[in-house]
Parts: C-alpha cells; sequence; structure tokens
C-alpha cells in the first residue's frame, strides 16, 4: 500500500458522534454533489489509500488516465482495450476478451476508457466484462481492492446490455454494491442524480460524502443534516470540503487536499500523457497513415504556426501529409460539426476551422 505521507490528506470534524474511516475494509463510499463539486477528485484521494484501485465508468474525457500521470504515486499501471484496438504508449495493456484475475493481482492500477473501444456498445459490453470477472471469479482475498465508479448510470448502462430491462438494470446494480464486499470489493460511486437509485444506494453505503448541492439541496431523506449544517454552506461548498454521513449515523465536517494527478477539465489527457489509438478493422478517412495522437499533433501545431511548411518541419512529416489532415479536420466540422478524431482525443479544438485569415479555400495554402 502507498504510504499515507504521500496521498492527499483527508481531515474531518465531527458534529455527531465520531468514527474512524476504515481502509482496510471493502466499505462502500457514495458521493454525491453537483457538477464541478469535487466527487470525482475525493474518490481519488479515498481509493489511493486501497493497495489496489480499479477505475471503471468514467466519461468520455478519459479521466481515469489521470492515474498515469508523473504526479500519481502509482508505478504499475495496466490498460484495459476492446477487441480490434491497438493502444500504443509506455503502459501495458490487455484485450479485454483475454483479461483475467492474475492481470489485476500483479498491477496497482487498473483501467478502461471509451477511447479503448471501437463502439460504444462494445465499451459497456467490456465493462460487463471486467465487473462479472471480478465479481464471480474472486472468491477469497487478503486485502480489499477498490472499485472507482465514476457515474453510477454508467455501471447500470452496462447491466442493461446484459439484461435488457431498465428495472432489472438497477436492481442488479444494488445487488452489486450489497455483494462486493463478499468479493473483497471496495466500491467508490459518485453521481450528480439525486432521485431513484440514488436513495437505494445511499442505504448500502457504509460512508456517504456529501459536496455541494447547488439549488437542488439534500434529497428529503437526508435534510436532517440542515439541523448541523447550515443550507447554504451546502448550496455554495468549495470544492475540497464536504459533509460526511456515516452507516451508524454519525456525521461530519471534512476537507481533504486535491490530488496532484487529478485531470483538469479542459486537459488533454491522451495528448500529454501521449497515448496513441489505432482502430483496427474500422475504416478511417485518414491519409498516409496518421494515428489519431497524430492528427492531433497536426492540428494543434498547424493552429499554432497557421505554416503547412511549419508544422511539417516540427513533426518530420510530408507538408502533403500535414494539408491532407488539415482537410481531413475542417471537412469533418462542416459536414458533422466536430472533428472525428480530434474528438476521440478529447482536443479542445474539434470544433474550429482551421483556415488561415484572407484565404477563402484551404486548398489555396496546400
Amino acid at each position: 500500500m502507498t504510504e499515507l505521507t504521500e496521498l492527499p490528506r483527508l481531515r474531518v470534524k465531527w458534529l455527531r458522534g465520531s468514527q474512524n474511516i476504515n481502509y482496510s475494509r471493502p466499505s462502500t463510499f457514495f458521493s454525491l454533489g453537483t457538477r464541478g463539486s469535487g466527487k470525482s477528485s475525493l474518490l481519488e484521494a479515498i481509493a489511493a489509500r486501497y493497495i489496489k484501485v480499479i477505475d471503471l465508468f468514467g466519461s468520455k474525457d478519459s479521466e481515469c488516465l489521470a492515474w498515469c500521470k508523473p504526479e500519481s504515486p502509482f508505478k504499475k499501471i495496466l490498460f484495459i482495450t476492446g477487441r480490434n484496438v491497438t493502444v500504443a504508449s509506455k503502459w501495458p495493456t490487455v484485450c479485454v476478451d483475454r483479461l483475467t484475475l492474475e492481470d489485476f493481482e500483479q498491477n496497482q492500477i487498473i483501467t478502461t476508457t471509451y477511447a479503448f473501444y471501437n463502439t460504444t456498445h462494445e465499451y459497456f459490453e467490456g465493462l460487463q466484462k471486467i465487473t462479472s470477472l471480478l465479481w464471480d471469479q474472486r472468491t477469497y482475498w487478503n486485502e480489499p481492492w477498490f472499485i472507482l465508479i465514476r457515474e453510477a448510470a454508467n455501471m447500470i448502462y452496462a447491466r442493461l446490455q446484459i439484461v435488457k430491462d431498465s428495472d432489472q438494470a438497477k436492481a442488479d446494480f444494488i445487488q452489486m454494491l450489497r455483494e462486493a464486499r463478499h468479493s473483497g470489493l471496495a466500491v467508490g460511486v459518485d453521481t450528480i442524480r439525486w432521485t431513484n437509485i440514488d436513495k437505494e444506494v445511499r442505504d448500502v453505503a457504509d460512508y456517504t460524502f456529501i459536496k455541494k448541492t447547488g439549488a437542488i439541496g439534500l434529497p428529503k431523506d437526508l435534510r436532517f443534516i440542515y439541523r448541523y449544517v447550515q443550507p447554504d454552506s451546502l448550496m455554495k461548498m468549495e470544492p475540497q470540503n464536504f459533509v460526511l454521513l456515516t452507516i451508524e449515523g454519525n456525521l461530519a465536517m471534512g476537507k481533504f487536499d486535491y490530488p496532484s494527478w487529478h485531470k483538469e477539465e479542459r486537459e488533454n489527457i491522451l495528448f500529454k500523457l501521449d497515448i496513441d489509438i489505432e482502430r483496427l478493422g474500422v475504416e478511417k478517412e485518414q491519409g498516409y497513415n496518421v494515428s489519431i495522437l497524430e492528427h492531433v499533433k497536426i492540428a494543434e501545431s498547424y493552429k499554432a504556426t497557421m505554416s503547412m511548411g511549419k508544422t511539417a518541419k516540427q513533426l518530420n512529416r510530408a507538408k502533403s501529409t500535414v494539408c491532407e489532415q488539415i482537410k481531413l479536420h475542417n471537412a469533418n466540422i462542416n459536414e458533422s460539426g466536430f472533428c472525428l478524431e480530434c474528438h476521440k482525443a478529447n482536443n479542445p479544438i474539434e470544433k474550429e476551422l482551421l483556415v488561415r485569415k484572407g484565404r477563402g479555400s484551404l486548398n489555396d495554402s496546400c
């Protein structure tokens, strides 16, 4: 386990009762709050206290890959990919079809992201395979592993791919949370949804962290907290703060240090970590054998220089290749409203036409 001195600090002041947060047990942690309230970063700070983190069910911006940043205390990291997808990076990969429990045992961080699959269906199908392996085959354990579920709805949707019934998928999700401790799995769940499934999740949570509520306020079953914490304080809470309610009914105010490795909102994590993705067998009109990451590098370099020649020299590519990629970028935007390749890499210029001022057509500059 990583030394606690290397991890973001969590500090609490008890308002009712008191107890220690037990990281040696497969507990369930629930983080509730509005967008931008610090739910995900708080769960990362908690997850880092476990010997192993399995980061699943994230958003399309690949925030789960932030564990790979130099600031992260974890170095043994494994990527799970979909079939017919090659991920080129400094970290090892395994196809979800060949995944075994031994792959989990040999690494500290195991993660997967939407960008590692050809389609949304394959992504959710892969998530279902991963969770089934962990819940069904890990029949004994010495130390708990932490499963990070960044959005509860994604886990429910993954289950829906199998059972084809939304009510059953929700019921299965609750059952998985209840059964996780038998497989030695601590679970961290965050969501912005306040109704339906959330009440049932809170009922099985050992620790419920309440973040900024905004104008929505607390759900009915948690409004007793207003006797201890002012509504305005919860409504406008800073991202580093939280209210903690334990399953034993103890209540605290707390603060945590922002994880230094956490992905920033506009950060292009694939580009920063030099992770390149090739989707084999998927028809792409990219020309000149240019990968997604190379396309992004060309687009960003051309935006900065507005020169085909300078971009080609910087990236050691032919000027004609640079021209083809900028044409592709602009054609995608004119056709679909965004550049597909930049979108896959979460590039902020995915909707930005790259045309030099004073030129009516890109063809004039090629």
